[in-house]
């Protein structure tokens, strides 16, 4: 499945998902496709489920997402779950990331499954 950004509309999440290789190239691209998304739709909670991303963590533009979403016009409220890669990806790096939105005003945190990310994206969600 290729990578790609959509919006759920009965969870009012926006969502990256997909398999295999996330390049360099692609991974910002998605980011500001996900946060012209969440703007569009009003959305404020958002899930990067990269269980199924093939490369290194740095790749996967992590680190670069909050940028991404100021420059896009992302709430400073928003909501992010990442969902951890199953293989070749350091718990730290994702701690980090956690950290460094924290640091920018958004509310993060990793998760190692994709349902135990959504229940945490759903608890004080708007209706």
């Amino acid at each position: 499945m290729p990578w790609d950004v959509e919006y759920v509309a009965d969870t009012h999440i926006v969502v990256i998902s997909g398999s295999g290789r996330l390049s360099s190239q692609d991974a910002p691209r998605l980011v500001v496709q996900a946060a012209l998304l969440m703007n569009e739709n009003g959305a404020t909670h958002f899930l990067c489920d990269y269980s199924d991303a093939v490369g290194e963590a740095t790749t996967l533009g992590i680190h670069d997402l909050p940028e991404f979403q100021e420059k896009a016009g992302t709430p400073k409220s928003a909501k992010i779950a990442l969902v951890l890669p199953r293989t070749g990806h350091k718990v730290e790096d994702f701690l980090f990331y956690e950290t460094v939105c924290r640091n920018r005003g958004y509310d993060c945190k990793a998760f190692k499954s994709r349902e135990d990310a959504v229940k945490w994206l759903e608890q004080g969600k708007p209706n």
